[in-house]
């Protein structure tokens, strides 16, 4: 399928359009990216590798709005029946994220406060990479640096939220970090994924039709009532 692909500064433009005269809030932004994020994952696991459901899945949540996506993703691949174990180790003190934390732990989630040594195809299934998102540039800072090392030379099945967790959005992976096995773009592809060869998949069926006028975007098509499109 075709797809268009965003560079950095177009989506900071659209984003901030859909909260802006498109009315959006962030918490509803969060909530449809988590959700397509969980439903992809779950289409994947379940269709197209044919696999059983109840996998375990290793979310790592990052400082931003990447890492709200993801718990959101996870309260949701829990009602999906997967198993998730949450590592966030850089928590912002906001209102939105004390929430997001909330209703995942009374969903019974577990919260790990180191990440697991033993990354291993035993004890995950699939990592779910929420670290860094769209805005994320430079250097990778402490404790992500060892994080991000630590799933590149894992062999668990990695599965990025919208941009790859150290790759620069319009220039990839600069930092030579992982590359993962699927990736969730948000909204529409980012330059970063020109080229790439894993499982592909778009989510955020939000985008009104002025915005994908406006900025060309050419999106494959989402099929029913799927939050995701391959």
């Amino acid at each position: 399928s075709s797809y268009s692909y965003l560079n950095a500064k177009e989506m900071k433009d659209v984003d901030d359009e859909l909260m802006g005269d498109l009315n959006f809030s962030i918490y509803q932004l969060m909530e449809l990216a988590g959700l397509s994020v969980a439903q992809s994952l779950y289409h994947y696991n379940h269709t197209v590798l044919e696999q059983e459901h109840g996998k375990k899945v290793l979310t790592i949540v990052g400082p931003g709005n990447n890492g709200g996506d993801a718990l959101v993703a996870a309260r949701h691949l829990k009602f999906f029946g997967h198993e998730t174990i949450i590592y966030y180790p850089k928590r912002p003190k906001k209102d939105i994220y004390s929430k997001l934390i909330s209703q995942c732990e009374n969903m019974d989630i577990t919260f790990t406060e180191s990440l697991p040594e033993s990354l291993t195809t035993e004890n995950y299934d699939y990592i779910l990479d929420g670290i860094f998102g769209f805005s994320f540039t430079g250097e990778i800072r402490k404790p992500f640096d060892t994080v991000i090392e630590a799933i590149g030379s894992s062999e668990v099945p990695v599965v990025s939220i919208d941009v790859p967790s150290g790759w620069n959005v319009d220039d990839g992976n600069v930092n030579s970090t992982f590359t993962p096995q699927m990736v969730v773009s948000l909204t529409a592809p980012k330059k970063c994924m020109i080229g790439y060869e894993g499982a592909h998949y778009v989510g955020g069926r939000f985008v009104p039709r002025a915005i994908i006028e406006k900025y060309g975007i050419i999106l494959p098509e989402y099929n029913g009532a799927d939050q995701f499109a391959k």
